[in-house]
């Protein structure tokens, strides 16, 4: 289990939630205007410690009468196999959990789901759903997620666990009838469309160069 960063207290990551934000490290996307790169390209995150997970849950122990649930996010959690023993303990502690993911791990994400691990989801859903328009966004071929990213969609919506998708909408990239689709094959679950907030809107795709400051928050 790697984790980078630790908020002890948010009231802006779930709204209606006062939650403890846990960070994963890594990720399989390489996404340009990512505001936590520096825990997801492989030649960055190694630079910054791993937060043992015993010191968080020993936090959330002691403090889980002031919070009401936590946000598990990232990087991807799903590409941590022991993600799903992690949430167990979480859950042991009696708080809810929302996982944020790209859903590239459908596997994953229904045994979690089946297991009654989490309480809410929000899915990225990052572009069109063709691997080329997936390719521009998150920097990687991406031929064999999409199938992945599909099957997440369809686990979600079926599921009866609190769900949002949502897109990050970049200046240039995302077109009205980017969105549409988009739109259409999300309909009857809810959609939120983001601001692109980061840097030099003109600049989205080398806006790596133009990341926000890493801060790790110690417990």
């Amino acid at each position: 289990m790697r984790i980078g960063e630790f908020v002890k207290q948010s009231v802006v990551d779930w709204p209606g939630e006062i939650a403890a934000v846990i960070f994963m490290k890594g990720c399989n996307f390489k996404c340009s205007y990512c505001h936590n790169h520096l825990m997801v390209h492989k030649d960055l995150l190694n630079r910054t410690p791993d937060l043992p997970k015993e010191v968080i849950l020993y936090y959330l122990s002691r403090y889980k009468s002031s919070l009401t649930g936590v946000v598990i996010t990232g990087g991807e959690p799903t590409i941590q196999v022991s993600l799903p023993s992690f949430l167990k303990e979480i859950k042991a502690l009696g708080l809810k959990i929302k996982l944020k993911t790209n859903g590239t791990n459908p596997g994953m994400l229904q045994s979690i789901i089946d297991a009654k691990l989490v309480d809410q989801i929000s899915m990225d859903v990052k572009s069109g759903l063709s691997a080329g328009q997936y390719d521009l966004i998150t920097g990687v071929k991406c031929e064999n997620h999409i199938e992945n990213v599909l099957k997440s969609i369809s686990i979600i919506k079926s599921s009866d666990v609190s769900h949002q998708f949502f897109t990050v909408v970049l200046p240039g990239i995302h077109t009205a009838e980017i969105l549409d689709e988009i739109d259409n094959r999300l309909e009857g679950s809810s959609y939120i469309k983001q601001k692109f907030r980061i840097g030099n809107e003109s600049k989205v795709i080398s806006c790596l160069t133009n990341s926000n400051k890493f801060q790790q928050n110690p417990i």
